[in-house]
């Protein structure tokens, strides 16, 4: 093993193998009142997501109608982040491209208000809703890519 490997290791705690020699952490696991709360709040983030999706999916589709994949990730990654390959890769993971257009609805709605040329305040008042249950973390439809997982 070369020095530099071996100052490294060292000053990471690990020994000549890369084991760090410590036993393995105790998983965290809540009480009954705690997991009740936080059912609570998945839900009410769930209710949240259904009511605003019915809110303004339509319009939300409307902004693509007639546009191939290439032309709705120029639109929705302006600034080519996420690549158009990872784009193709994150939209393969939902069956339709209206599944995953509604996904990436819920997953960014700021941004996706913004597109659809809503006003500041009304985007504030309708994120405000989120503001209690928005902390949990609570998908909508699937993508593996974005670390989320069907319902």
């Amino acid at each position: 093993m070369s020095m530099k490997n071996r100052v490294l290791l060292q000053r990471s705690g690990r020994d000549q193998f890369g084991n760090r020699g410590d036993s393995e952490l105790i998983q965290y696991e809540p009480n009954e009142e705690q997991k009740i709360i936080d059912s609570k709040h998945v839900e009410e983030h769930k209710k949240l997501n259904d009511l605003f999706v019915k809110a303004h999916n339509n319009e939300w589709l409307k902004l693509f109608e007639g546009f191939n994949k290439k032309e709705t990730w120029k639109k929705l990654c302006p600034y080519g982040k996420p690549s158009l390959s990872a784009f193709y890769a994150a939209v393969r993971e939902h069956d339709t491209m209206i599944q995953f257009l509604t996904y990436w609805l819920v997953a960014n709605k700021h941004k996706a208000m913004q597109l659809m040329n809503l006003a500041e305040d009304e985007i504030k008042s309708e994120l405000s809703k989120f503001n209690e249950c928005g902390r949990y973390y609570v998908t909508y439809g699937s993508g593996r890519m974005f670390g989320t997982k069907s319902i």
